[in-house]
């Protein structure tokens, strides 16, 4: 290889005209006296070379006479040329290499972009999917603070949905045989009685759309019944409930947060009248109940969650106007919906 190059150097540079030559008149014979200079020049300095120098070079080896007889020096002139082409090889097979490594390299980053290209021309169909999702809101507030009333007032004006509403109630812990025969010191106000596990299971699975079976919890066995209510293909679902506000893995599910806030004497007599028809209780241990854990737990445990809320209703239904604009606003949350769904919708018809 060192030998090829040192001749190819060489060669250059006694090809290039002397410095002493005067050109001619005619160009023609300029160009004429030049070719034969560099000929003369080209044939004297392969007729100069020594037999080690021409071993280097295959066709002055090959037309010397001296050496076609000779077995051994054949063979190394054999092994001589493919050195040289082995030499020579790599110098090409590099530039071969690099624009295949080039080409292949365009390929994968083609490939690549038909990749993503395809991934985004799924955008749409999981975006319809996340399209289906329920529009979630939460209704929290003080014990007959009025929630289940403003739920009542936000289905009636929304009366071409379908909404759902599921009480945080559902998910209180059955008590155990101890907490049963000391039921009533026991508090159902505190965050400890619910089970949050579970229900944020239900309403992850219900904001994605699925299927979900809503448990039904008996206050006068304060056991978990065998029936369920399952809930499925509902545009709207309404979580209402004491501390509905108070995780945050609930919270962050929620498109739209509602505190109740209703004065506390009206909260009282309400809760009174209620669990005495509804939950079999008496006068004296409502009243022992609510001064013992329901006041204490809403002030240390509801009353805080007030500041997660994005509305708050004083007064509960009586306040019609605050419930006029809550229903706007899930009206026009539910437009909002279906124009994505029928623009993602759009975009998968155009892609097929």
């Amino acid at each position: 290889m060192y030998n090829a190059l040192k001749f190819k150097r060489q060669q250059k540079q006694q090809y290039q005209p002397l410095e002493n030559d005067q050109p001619l008149d005619n160009p023609e014979e300029h160009r004429g006296a030049i070719c034969l200079k560099i000929l003369e020049k080209a044939k004297s300095s392969i007729s100069s070379l020594s037999p080690k120098s021409s071993s280097s070079s295959s066709s002055s080896v090959s037309t010397s006479p001296k050496f076609k007889n000779n077995n051994n020096i054949n063979n190394n002139q054999d092994k001589d040329k493919d050195n040289r082409d082995r030499d020579k090889s790599p110098l090409i097979n590099r530039g071969q290499q690099q624009q295949i490594q080039n080409a292949s390299k365009f390929k994968e980053e083609e490939e690549e972009v038909e990749d993503s290209n395809v991934i985004l021309n799924r955008q749409p169909q999981s975006t319809d999917r996340k399209m289906k999702e329920m529009l979630m809101i939460c209704i929290a507030g003080g014990t007959a603070s009025g929630k289940t009333t403003v739920c009542e007032e936000i289905i009636k004006r929304l009366e071409n949905q379908r909404v759902a509403v599921i009480c945080l109630d559902s998910f209180y812990r059955p008590l155990a045989h101890e907490d049963l025969e000391n039921v009533a010191s026991y508090n159902f106000d505190h965050p400890d009685a619910f089970d949050w596990e579970y229900a944020q299971k239900a309403i992850k699975e219900l904001k994605s759309g699925n299927k979900f079976h809503i448990p039904t919890y008996c206050f006068k066995t304060h056991t978990r019944l065998q029936e369920t209510v399952a809930i499925n293909g509902i545009d709207v679902i309404i979580f209402e409930g004491i501390l509905s506000l108070y995780s945050q893995g609930i919270r962050d599910q929620m498109d739209i947060k509602i505190f109740v806030d209703t004065d506390s004497d009206t909260r009282l007599s309400r809760r009174v009248m209620r669990d005495i028809a509804e939950r079999g209780r008496s006068l004296e241990g409502v009243l022992h109940q609510y001064e013992k854990f329901v006041k204490p737990s809403f002030d240390e445990y509801i009353l805080p969650t007030k500041k997660y809320a994005d509305v708050i209703i004083p007064r509960g239904a009586d306040n019609v106007v605050a419930i006029d604009l809550i229903v706007q606003h899930i009206r026009s949350k539910l437009n909002e919906q279906d124009a994505k769904k029928l623009n993602a919708n759009d975009k998968v018809m155009e892609n097929d």
